[in-house]
C-alpha cells in the first residue's frame, strides 16, 4: 500500500467531525478545581505541524492540538498570549494563560468560563494555515519528516505523539519475556515515515517495546534486540529513495529483521500493531 498525505482541507473536515465523538470522563484529580470546557479540552503537543513566526525570534512556541476541540492552541514565549485556532471556523482568538487547566496526561483543558478575544480569521495556503492578525504573523506548516537513520531518542522527542502511544501500550509480558531470553544477535531496521498515517498507529507500540527489552540492562550492556529507524521523506520521493530502492520497498511500516547478520524475515503494517508477538514468532521460544 503506497500512502501520500492527507491535504489540510480534507483534514479540516476531518477534525471538525472527529470534534462531535464523545469524551472519556476525567479522572478524579482532573474533576477536582474549576469546570472544564465541555469541546475545548484534550488539548496535546504535536509533532505534526509547525509554527513559522514572519519574523524569525529564538523565543519557544509549544503547539498543541486536540481532536475533540478540532483546534490548535499556540503557547509560550514566542506569542503575546496563548492563541487558540478553530480549523472548522478559521477563527483566531487569544485567552488569558490561567484559563488552561492541566492535565494528568501532560496535556491541558480549558476552563469552561473562559474568556476569549477575537483576532480574526486564517488563510488556508496550499498545506499551511496563514495567520496575520492583531499581534500575530506567521503560519502553521507540516513538520519537516524526519529522515534518514535515527534512535528512538530523536523520534520520542520531535515526535510527542509517539511518545504518548508508547506510554499507553500495553506489550504482552510473555512475549515479552521470550524475547528477553533470546540468545540471538537481532537487528531490528523499521522504515516508516512521519506523514504516514499508518506508521503512526504502530510507531509508539514499536518503541515501547524496544524500551521493554532495554530495562533490565545493566550499565554499558545492550540488549539482544536493538532497533534503528530510517524516516523515509514523503510521496513522490518515497519510492526513489536509496533505502527504498536498496529493500524494494512498497509498504511503510516496513521492519526488516536480522539474526545474528543475516536478514530473517520482514515485518508489514498490520504484523507491527503487536511488534512483540511477531517478533517472539521469529525468535523466541514457543
Amino acid at each position: 500500500m503506497r500512502l501520500a498525505p492527507r491535504s489540510l482541507a480534507r483534514c479540516a473536515v476531518a477534525l471538525a467531525l472527529a470534534a462531535a465523538l464523545p469524551f472519556f470522563a476525567p479522572s478524579a484529580a482532573q474533576a477536582d478545581g474549576p469546570a472544564r470546557h465541555e469541546t475545548l479540552r484534550e488539548f496535546q503537543p504535536t509533532g505534526k505541524f509547525e509554527w513559522e513566526p514572519a519574523e524569525k525570534t529564538d523565543k519557544t512556541t509549544v503547539l498543541y492540538f486536540s481532536v475533540r476541540a478540532a483546534a490548535y492552541v499556540l503557547r509560550g514565549a514566542g506569542v503575546p498570549a496563548p492563541i487558540l485556532v478553530r480549523t472548522a471556523t478559521r477563527g483566531v482568538e487569544s485567552f488569558p494563560e490561567d484559563a488552561a487547566l492541566p492535565r494528568d496526561d501532560g496535556g491541558f483543558d480549558l476552563k469552561a468560563d473562559v474568556k476569549f478575544k477575537e483576532l480574526g480569521k486564517f488563510e488556508l495556503d496550499g498545506m499551511s494555515i496563514k495567520i496575520a492578525v492583531e499581534g500575530l504573523k506567521g503560519r502553521l506548516v507540516p513538520a519537516h519528516p524526519v529522515l534518514g537513520w535515527h534512535k528512538a531518542d530523536d523520534l520520542l522527542t520531535h515526535r510527542p505523539e509517539y511518545a504518548r502511544d508508547a506510554k499507553a501500550y500495553t506489550p504482552v509480558a510473555t512475549d515479552l519475556d521470550a524475547l528477553r531470553a533470546c540468545k540471538a544477535d537481532v537487528r531490528v531496521f523499521v522504515y516508516f515515515g512521519t506523514w504516514c498515517s499508518t506508521c503512526t498507529t504502530v510507531m509508539g507500540r514499536i518503541l515501547r517495546v524496544e524500551q521493554e527489552l532495554a530495562k533490565g540492562c545493566k550499565d554499558g550492556e545492550k540488549p539482544h534486540v536493538q532497533v534503528d529507524y530510517y524516516g523515509l521523506p514523503a510521496a513522490p520521493a518515497t519510492w526513489t529513495d536509496p533505502e527504498a530502492v536498496k529493500y524494494a520497498l512498497d509498504t511503510l511500516p516496513t521492519a526488516l529483521v536480522y539474526v545474528d547478520g543475516a536478514l530473517c524475515s520482514k515485518l508489514y503494517a498490520a504484523e507491527l500493531n503487536r511488534p512483540e508477538t511477531s517478533l517472539r514468532a521469529i525468535l523466541g521460544p514457543k
